[in-house]
């Protein structure tokens, strides 16, 4: 699961594509989708900072790329491409090199807390 943690300035996403990607030197597109409100995202990766490729891979992202995010559970799969794609192209993304589950945690002022109030009868949350 990849954390996005708005508190943070950064924020470091550790993936495993480098192994089944079939371009050389490829371009990473990630998209993502609200599991709440089904609305896409799409992202560019940055270059891969790992430097143990056969293992994993790293890429750094300033926070400020997913203010459009709100918190909660999203969905998300990793595309190759041998450039970049256009945000807003409708391209057909073919496979998916990698895809999970992505939480965005919202600063500490945007969590609502949810606390149960016990009655003889029901729970009521509030």
């Amino acid at each position: 699961m990849i954390l996005i943690d708005k508190s943070k300035l950064s924020q470091l996403i550790i993936l495993t594509v480098s192994e089944l990607a079939t371009i050389e030197n490829p371009k990473y597109l990630m998209v993502v989708q609200s599991d709440a409100l089904r609305t896409f995202f799409r992202f560019h990766l940055p270059d891969n900072e790992s430097q143990y490729l056969s293992r994993f891979d790293s890429f750094t992202m300033l926070t400020s790329q997913f203010e459009k995010l709100v918190p909660g559970f999203y969905s998300y799969s990793i595309y190759e491409f041998s450039h970049d794609v256009q945000i807003t192209d409708d391209v057909d993304l073919g496979k998916s090199l990698e895809s999970g589950k992505l939480l965005v945690k919202g600063e500490i002022e945007q969590v609502e807390i949810i606390s149960p109030i016990r009655n003889d009868s029901y729970l009521i949350y509030h």
